[in-house]
């Protein structure tokens, strides 16, 4: 397959069962070697992820504002998500006193259920919209 006038290094050969992978990776040896010289360039993957997420502040309110800008329907989807991480602590500022209101009052319990399973369905149009 190969042909005898030496332009081809057998050391270098994968299916050489003398093959070495320093020859691919001379200066480090192994792949973990050369990975962890990679990340000690590089940084490591977590601390620059999360050196782009501080430039950006966080990933969600940045695109949220790059796509409002570039008028993206998508992207006001995103801030459709944020009003409805919202409108749960809304529900849940509104739902919390009422069971605590039932818990001390049984005769009170049918109404404050009744009010509080029906938050969800009053206020959720609001977001749709």
């Amino acid at each position: 397959m190969y042909s005898n006038d030496n332009s081809f290094d057998s050391t270098s050969d994968w299916n050489n069962p003398n093959f070495d992978i320093s020859n691919v990776y001379p200066e480090s040896g192994d792949w973990n070697t050369s990975m962890s010289e990679f990340h000690e360039r590089e940084g490591n993957w977590d601390s620059s992820m999360s050196e782009s997420i501080q430039r950006d502040a966080d990933w969600n309110s940045w695109m949220s504002d790059y796509c409002a800008e570039q008028g993206d329907y998508n992207g006001a989807s995103s801030y459709v998500e944020m009003a409805a991480d919202g409108y749960e602590m809304l529900n849940l500022m509104l739902i919390v006193p009422l069971m605590n209101i039932a818990k001390r009052n049984l005769t009170l319990m049918p109404l404050s259920m009744t009010i509080a399973l029906r938050i969800p369905i009053l206020i959720v149009p609001i977001f749709k919209h």
